[in-house]
Order: C-alpha cells, then sequence, then structure tokens
C-alpha cells in the first residue's frame, strides 16, 4: 500500500534540518544519508525516527551535554599541549612521498617520525597544529550547542509546519499564450525536443502581434513567465 504524502515538516533534535515528518507517529523522516550501490543508506542522521523538536527536546539536551563535555576535554587538552604536560605522538619531517591514489591522481604525504626524535623546528610545528586541531574541534561543538540550544528555545512546546499542497505543474501546450517581461505576448505553435531530455521540454512561438517574430523557449521558462504575468486571455 502506498504511504501517505507528508503534511508537516519540522526540526530534527539532532540536526536541526527541517524535515517531514510521518504522518501517524509524528516522527521525523530517515534524512542525512547518500543512496550507495545497489540502493543501501550510507549513514543516516541520529535524529531520524524520533520525534521533532517542537514536540521534544530530550535527545537535543543530551547531545549538547554530549558535545559540551567533548568540547571542554579538547580545551583541557589544547591546554596540556601549551604547557608542555603533553606532547604530540609524531612530527613532520619536511620530507614528502609522493603517493599515487586511484583514478592515477598524485598526493604528497609526509614522512613521520616520533616526537622525541624529531627536529626541534618541526617538534614546535606538530605542537602548535595540536593545539589548533583540539580548540577547532572544541569550538566546531560548543557552535553545535549554541545553536542547537538557541533553536530549541525558540521553537519547543511550538506546532510543526503544514506543507501547502504545490500546484499542478502547468501543461504547455499549443494555443497558450503568455507575456514577456517585456510586455511581448507569444503563442505556443509547437513542442520540441532539446538536449538530452526524453520529452518534449521546449516550444517554438510566435508573436502574436508580429507573427515573423518566433522565439523558441524551455516549457520550464514558459512557467515562470506564466507565474509572473498569468496566461494571456484568462
Amino acid at each position: 500500500m502506498k504511504s501517505a504524502k507528508h503534511t508537516h515538516r519540522a526540526n530534527c533534535q539532532n540536526c536541526g534540518s527541517l524535515q517531514a515528518i510521518d504522518v501517524l507517529t509524528n516522527k521525523i523522516a530517515k534524512h542525512g544519508y547518500t543512496v550507495k550501490g545497489w540502493g543501501f543508506f550510507n549513514g543516516v542522521c541520529t535524529g531520524s525516527d524520533r520525534l521533532p523538536l517542537q514536540l521534544e527536546r530530550t535527545y537535543c539536551d543530551e547531545q549538547c551535554s554530549l558535545q559540551g563535555h567533548y568540547a571542554a576535554r579538547l580545551r583541557e587538552t589544547a591546554a596540556k599541549y601549551e604547557t608542555g604536560e603533553i606532547v604530540p605522538d609524531t612530527c613532520g619531517t619536511g620530507t614528502y612521498l609522493r603517493i599515487q591514489k586511484p583514478r592515477n591522481m598524485w598526493e604528497q604525504e609526509e614522512i613521520l617520525v616520533p616526537f622525541n626524535e624529531g627536529h626541534p623546528y618541526f617538534q614546535k610545528k606538530a605542537v602548535v597544529s595540536a593545539i589548533a586541531h583540539c580548540n577547532m574541534g572544541a569550538g566546531q561543538r560548543e557552535h553545535y550547542v549554541a545553536t542547537m540550544q538557541s533553536l530549541a528555545k525558540e521553537i519547543f512546546s511550538t506546532a510543526p509546519i503544514e506543507v501547502k499542497a504545490k500546484a499542478p505543474l502547468l501543461d504547455v501546450k499549443n494555443g497558450l499564450r503568455f507575456k514577456l517581461d517585456n510586455g511581448k505576448t507569444f503563442e505556443v505553435r509547437s513542442l520540441v525536443k532539446r538536449g538530452f531530455s526524453k520529452s518534449l521540454n521546449y516550444a517554438v512561438c510566435f508573436n502574436v502581434n508580429s507573427p515573423e517574430e518566433k522565439l523558441t523557449i524551455s516549457k520550464q521558462s514558459i512557467r515562470i513567465y506564466v507565474t509572473k504575468h498569468g496566461i494571456v486571455g484568462e
């Protein structure tokens, strides 16, 4: 049996994105995935199949707490690198190997050595890089927490958003008259196929007031003009 169409959208508790919700359970639809190979889902947002942030915020608060702890630990680790309490496991040497990648692509990869065996210049460089990496990760998590908490404060306990039914696609056919932005009125006389389309995707039109003026235009462009100016004669 074909499932019912989504009638409402709401925000995911994990990523905050606006997604469709199930008409029966109010739970967020699967999202955050890519389709691989034989049609398998690869990766799904952990906010999928949960109630949206408008109706519940428990999972959102749990994730914010978790990411807040990660951020604090990263800040602590950065501070330890700065004081020399800890050091990176390895550091660079300034020497690179040329590594072949798929599709005949080549990349340079620096040769690493144990930190205690490295040159002071490269040891310092490794420490600076480790501090920057920790602070960047902490900053990203802190931004996530601030963004999600702000969103939760704004929309929690509000109603999901109703999805308005889409208007049917205009049937571009012979005899249809439409107006361009310059005020000229054209009439569709025939439909043709252009490019790699398998359907008749363009229309051959003539100026109603100057029949010698011909215009070949995509059906989608005609729909845009009709949306702006209406159908001439109606």
